[in-house]
């Protein structure tokens, strides 16, 4: 019997994040599938090393979206998706087409932002950004700052993500 794990998700007006909670997944026996109508499959074993279990989750998105231009990581931790959203502009109102509450779905905090505050000014991740320029923060390089996106943690440690349209390894994306 397969388990369903818990997935977190948070949204911007071009693009959904969602993360499966399953750490240790074995990278070759993945299965992951993402079409643009909005359906997003994951099948693989994962789990505590010494408790490694199969998972399976299905998902039926509110809104169709980009499969071609989404993207997957498969970490040590969990399964991060920066999936783009057919159409951009304001936010979903949820995540899945089926109304009612799914007791895996969770509220990704460290991704979140609310609709109207997308555009304001945001120092505290916005550190890189050209209207910083100009201030002398002295020699230390180090950035304490703990908020950003899934994209710019995997550009600080070196690790990138897959093409949702790359399939290798049964890493699947049907359009």
């Amino acid at each position: 019997m397969s388990h369903t794990p818990d997935f977190y998700w948070a949204q911007r007006k071009d693009k959904l994040f969602l993360t499966i909670d399953v750490p240790n997944v074995d990278k070759n026996q993945a299965q992951i599938h993402l079409t643009d109508q909005g359906k997003l499959s994951f099948k693989g074993k994962g789990g505590e090393l010494h408790e490694k279990a199969d998972y399976e989750l299905d998902l039926e998105l509110l809104h169709p979206i980009k499969a071609e231009e989404s993207k997957y990581h498969i970490t040590a931790r969990n399964i991060q998706f920066v999936i783009m959203k057919k159409e951009s502009g304001s936010y979903w109102e949820r995540l899945l087409k089926q109304p009612g509450k799914n007791i895996h779905c969770k509220v990704d905090w460290e991704h979140w932002k609310d609709e109207d505050s997308e555009d304001e000014f945001d120092f505290g991740s916005a550190w890189d950004s050209k209207d910083m320029a100009d201030f002398d923060f002295g020699s230390d390089k180090e950035s304490s700052s703990d908020e950003g996106s899934i994209e710019d943690d995997m550009e600080q440690d070196g690790s990138t993500m897959k093409d949702a349209s790359q399939n290798e390894n049964n890493h699947e994306i049907h359009s």
